[in-house]
């Protein structure tokens, strides 16, 4: 991942004010779902939309881009309402990427990211110099250059996400919208997809939004953050400051599911669990803990807990247990301190 740089003038690119989201099912009847939210994208950051199952997300999403009408105030891109826009001028300033997938195997990434040129092309949609020029680099930014002359269709899902991001460059627009970009990849590839958004706000400077499930890595990458859950207000604001305020956890915890400060992760929380001390820090320290959480320990800083594990790193592998103060084994591997534990 490549060092963030703040951007010198920091603008807004899309603002929403007062803006009221649902469906509308005829001119008498709309449902709902949100209203009065007050949003904002800035140039170079990249912007995660998080929240449960039923939320709205897509709902936002689809709003926000104009697909789905508004029932409650504007939605404004350079200072001036969407409505105001000619559908040609609008294809100009937003790029979108939705979660469904499309049947476009038939055609080359080139092709593909080409489509990206429509906005710039004539009426025949024909390529010229420039456009040619766009499309290399666009599919050179997203690190797929070695594929350019491949069929969409021989694509791993990881790939085929990194084409799409690709046709939205060659867009060429200040903002990028995607619908859960990273819904249908592995746990590698959503990484390399998510850091690669990071990287290309920064680098070109394009306001990014996206929604997506992974709380964990919207945390570790996102620049800001907005979080959306039923009869709530949308809040808004830095990874760092929504988990200290304690905001970000009152969207997510359940009973029995916790979110650990000091981890940036989400945990089991076992009511009745037996309290567990950790002497020891690093690496091994952690997998130990993690270990024991999922087999009903709690961890305690508590050093007179009932139970206490010692973990050296001058032995490695090694693991002292007390129950009460009291020696009762020594485990040479995480499974059998495990298995000593649950005969104890």
């Amino acid at each position: 991942m490549s060092a963030r740089k703040q951007p010198q003038t920091e603008q807004v690119t899309l603002k929403a004010t007062g803006l009221g989201i649902g469906y509308s099912a005829g001119r008498s009847q709309a449902t709902l779902l949100h209203e009065n939210l007050n949003l904002e994208l800035k140039t170079g950051e990249l912007t995660c939309l998080l929240g449960p199952n039923g939320a709205g997300k897509s709902t936002l999403i689809r709003t926000l881009v104009g697909f789905q009408p508004r029932l409650a105030g504007d939605v404004y891109i350079g200072g001036k309402p969407i409505k105001g826009y000619s559908q040609g001028e609008y294809a100009k300033l937003v790029s979108v990427v939705l979660t469904e997938r499309s049947s476009i195997g038939g055609m080359t990434v080139r092709e593909l990211v080409g489509m990206g040129r429509y906005p710039h092309t004539g009426y025949f949609g024909i390529l010229r110099t420039k456009d040619h020029r766009v499309v290399e680099r666009a599919i050179a930014q997203v690190g797929i250059a070695d594929l350019a002359g491949k069929y969409v269709s021989e694509l791993s899902d990881g790939e085929r996400q990194k084409a799409m991001i690709a046709k939205a460059l060659a867009q060429e627009t200040p903002i990028i919208i995607l619908d859960e970009p990273t819904a249908f990849l592995d746990l590698p590839s959503k990484i390399e997809v998510m850091v690669l958004l990071l990287n290309l706000a920064e680098q070109t400077q394009k306001s990014i939004l996206l929604s997506t499930h992974d709380l964990e890595l919207a945390l570790q990458l996102a620049d800001r953050l907005w979080l959306l859950a039923k009869d709530r207000e949308l809040v808004s604001g830095v990874p760092e400051d929504l988990v200290l305020s304690g905001e970000f956890n009152s969207f997510f915890e359940r009973e029995g599911i916790l979110f650990d400060k000091e981890t940036g992760s989400f945990r089991v929380h076992n009511p009745i669990a037996k309290s567990v001390h950790i002497s020891g820090v690093g690496v091994e320290a952690q997998w130990v803990a993690n270990a024991l959480v999922r087999n009903g320990f709690a961890p305690s800083a508590d050093p007179d807990a009932e139970y206490r594990v010692e973990v050296s790193e001058e032995y490695p592998g090694e693991y002292l247990v007390y129950r009460n103060s009291v020696k009762m084994f020594t485990a040479n591997s995480i499974e059998n301190l495990l298995k000593l534990l649950k005969a104890s």
